[in-house]
């Protein structure tokens, strides 16, 4: 096939044609993706507010909820809300564990829900003296002081028989039966209560 030979004229039209094109295109891209950036940026930040008893619950970008109670900032996973259809029977409040040792446990030993055990140490860490894993009787399967529910302030984890999540108190000890994939929003149901969030 043979080619049309063109002119210098013809070229140089050619060529300003396609950088006319090119540049229209790339605008086009350019207007368009900041757009989208913009629009992306403004939903991004949308934040959800709950006030509860008075305390301003806010969402952050890792849909955490964050307050502020007695000039304390506090985290969480879930808000007050969230927690309301869970069985809550205990006396204990956050002077109940201020300067004091804290221990976790499971029945068995095994049920210990880390995820709910970072949730409320990460809330009160620096409140208690320390923290450690203990068990309440010596059958325990793992190598853990043994401790009991007179003396030593306990939080033990029980995963639920019946699906159900309920928080009870025996003593100093503070029982949370959590159903499946609970264990989390159980621990912030505890945490709102011995932060007196909740009644």
């Amino acid at each position: 096939m043979i080619r049309k030979l063109m002119s210098k004229e013809e070229i140089e039209k050619k060529d300003h044609r396609n950088k006319v094109i090119m540049s229209v295109v790339l605008g086009v891209i350019m207007l368009f993706s900041t757009a989208g950036y913009f629009v992306m940026d403004f939903s991004g930040q949308k934040s959800s507010t709950v006030k509860y008893n008075n305390i301003q619950f806010k969402q952050n970008e890792y849909s955490l909820w964050d307050f502020v109670l007695n000039g304390q900032a506090y985290q969480t996973k879930f808000n007050p809300q969230d927690t309301q259809n869970i069985s809550i029977t205990i006396l204990n409040n956050l002077a109940s564990y201020s300067n004091q040792p804290i221990y976790f446990s499971g029945e068995p030993i095994e049920d210990i829900s880390g995820l709910g055990m970072q949730e409320i140490l990460k809330n009160i860490q620096t409140i208690v003296s320390r923290s450690n894993y203990a068990c309440l009787s010596l059958d325990c399967s793992g190598n853990y002081a043994i401790k009991n529910c007179s003396n030593d302030n306990m939080i033990i984890f029980k995963t639920s028989s019946n699906n159900q999540t309920l928080i009870t108190q025996e003593d100093k000890c503070v029982r949370i039966t959590y159903a499946a994939g609970e264990a989390e929003r159980a621990a912030d149901a505890f945490l709102f209560k011995i932060l007196q969030v909740t009644n």
